[in-house]
């Protein structure tokens, strides 16, 4: 076909690669072949292959514009005549080529898809209900689920929307971060920051009520906590170390943890410009999350 000889001969000579890189660019835009182009600081093999084609002196110009009705006629001038150039510039680049209106209305069509997918695997859940809520609201977090499916993310879209129906909070329990992450994600550095961290952060901060502007990292940290989640950044603050002694009780009572977590947090981050984290603790308990038996660990030293 005269298609396919068209764009061999295209693709034999680097001269062109920039020429019909525009061209390309141009449709996409117009949605259709159209307007000028212009290749600044030609190189020598660009002027010697567009001055063949178009049979014109290119030599000692600047730069080089070209209409495309001139590109057109060169073309038609040319063994080449009566080619499809939409389908010559196809078969150079090895793809369809869609404008940027078409781009734009196949993103929306998977994105609605994607969403339809999310809220039917997600129904009926809390995840689901938070879903329905940003796409209903518009809010910012519907933008950040929309950025990780417009980038093939799906499944941290996924690992997010389960995170938020695997909260401890739902079943009354406490765990560190790290551990929650390990156990929706099997890594236990998923949510320490990024898009993944401000999502998770802005679905507790749904079901908590809560604005999630403007808020210190004492009251943040006080948020995951309601969530019944741990920083492990409450861990370490200028090198200060946290000693622990030998006094490990287990106690099978959540109420009992709970009351005497919720008298810590009261002591240590009322008041205090930056809460637990200038106090200097390292850990504060360990906890077996698929039990209700909790190690609530006393006998606290602290170095300032």
């Amino acid at each position: 076909m005269i298609e396919d000889a068209f764009a061999q001969y295209l693709l034999q000579d680097t001269g062109f690669r920039r020429v019909t890189d525009l061209w390309i660019r141009q449709y996409q835009k117009l949605q259709h072949f159209g307007g000028t182009i212009c290749i600044k600081d030609p190189e020598d093999d660009e002027r010697e292959a567009i001055g063949g084609l178009l049979g014109k002196d290119y030599w000692g110009v600047r730069d080089i514009s070209i209409p495309y009705s001139v590109w057109e006629k060169a073309i038609e001038d040319s063994r080449f005549a009566g080619s499809d150039f939409l389908r010559v510039l196809e078969i150079y680049k090895g793809e369809s080529i869609l404008t940027n209106k078409e781009q734009k209305e196949i993103k929306a069509q998977k994105e609605q898809q994607d969403m339809r997918s999310l809220s039917k695997r997600y129904a009926c859940t809390k995840a689901g209900e938070w879903l329905n809520w940003m796409q209903e609201t518009n809010h910012k977090s519907y933008g950040n689920i929309r950025q990780l499916l417009n980038n093939n993310k799906w499944q941290t879209v996924c690992f997010i929307l389960d995170a938020i129906n695997q909260l401890p909070v739902w079943k009354q329990e406490i765990e560190t971060m790290a551990v929650f992450a390990s156990a929706v994600t099997q890594d236990p550095h998923f949510f320490d920051k990024g898009i993944e961290n401000t999502l998770l952060f802005q679905g507790i901060c749904y079901f908590l009520n809560v604005e999630e502007q403007d808020i210190s990292l004492a009251e943040k940290n006080k948020l995951y906590y309601e969530a019944g989640l741990l920083k492990d950044d409450l861990s370490v603050e200028n090198n200060k170390k946290a000693s622990f002694y030998s006094g490990v009780t287990m106690i099978s009572l959540q109420s009992l943890f709970l009351s005497a977590t919720t008298a810590f947090l009261t002591r240590y981050a009322d008041g205090s410009p930056n809460g637990l984290v200038n106090k200097g603790i390292t850990e504060l308990f360990s906890i077996i999350p698929k039990s209700n038996i909790l190690f609530l660990i006393f006998s606290l030293q602290f170095t300032r």
